[in-house]
């Protein structure tokens, strides 16, 4: 086994040690559900739950890599909305809000691994911030998922804070209830994930959230989509980044 991982380049000798290292530790984690919680081993969610961690892991290396490259230089960065593995859902959320009116809006879209949307949902909130109105579309987008019996499901979202406070337990006390929530919900659902994605990754799901603040969308929107989301999903649907301009600091 050593003698095949690296065979290849440097690049996918540490992707195959980094995805022996995601099983063992899946592996792990399973075996002490059984001897701790006497939870009956499931091979299934096993290896659904590695390829989840596996996902996230090079999501978060290629960020860094990324990152470390473009230093101090500026350029035009493409980013792409991943899509799920197969027969998982991936339900993209977000919010906007106006301090002013001390409103808010909340978006969620369901979209299969081919990138087809499957549903969503948008509604008016009244609320005191932005990352209460963030935490309330999260908490929909899992709700969503217990209702229509999602099996398989991530969950994404561009706010850094709250899917840390959600996978780490990180205490945020403006947005605790809402958290606990979304954890006592989640523990009936074991496979079920959360993951961060950057604001051009996440471009569908913050422009249903802006057009409903703006009394803009309609609630058929996910059987009739206007011609600006129709848009989006199809560039993402074909694997078209989006572009924005950054300065790594």
């Amino acid at each position: 086994m050593f003698r095949k991982c690296n065979q290849g380049g440097r690049i996918e000798a540490n992707q195959m040690w980094s995805r022996i290292g995601i099983t063992m530790w899946a592996i792990w984690k399973t075996r002490n559900k059984k001897v701790f919680h006497d939870t009956e081993p499931d091979p299934k969610s096993t290896i659904n739950y590695a390829k989840n961690l596996e996902l996230e892991y090079f999501k978060a290396t290629e960020k860094e890599n990324n990152s470390t490259k473009e230093s101090n230089r500026r350029r035009t960065v493409p980013i792409i909305c991943r899509a799920p593995p197969q027969n998982w859902l991936k339900l993209n959320t977000d919010a906007a809000f106006s301090n002013d009116t001390k409103s808010g809006s909340i978006a969620v879209a369901i979209r299969d691994c081919n990138g087809t949307l499957m549903g969503g949902t948008n509604s008016k909130i009244q609320t005191n911030s932005s990352i209460l109105a963030e935490a309330t579309a999260i908490r929909e987008a899992i709700i969503l998922i217990e209702n229509l019996k999602i099996e398989n499901a991530t969950i994404e979202s561009d706010c850094f804070q709250l899917i840390q406070a959600i996978k780490e337990g990180n205490t945020f006390w403006e947005v605790e209830p809402i958290i606990q929530d979304i954890k006592a919900i989640q523990k009936r659902l074991p496979n079920c994930g959360f993951s961060w994605i950057p604001r051009e990754g996440n471009k569908l799901a913050h422009t249903l959230a802006s057009l409903k603040l703006q009394n803009q969308l309609t609630n058929n929107w996910p059987s009739n989509p206007p011609k600006q989301i129709a848009e989006i999903i199809r560039n993402e649907k074909l694997g078209l980044p989006s572009h924005h301009q950054w300065r790594h600091v």
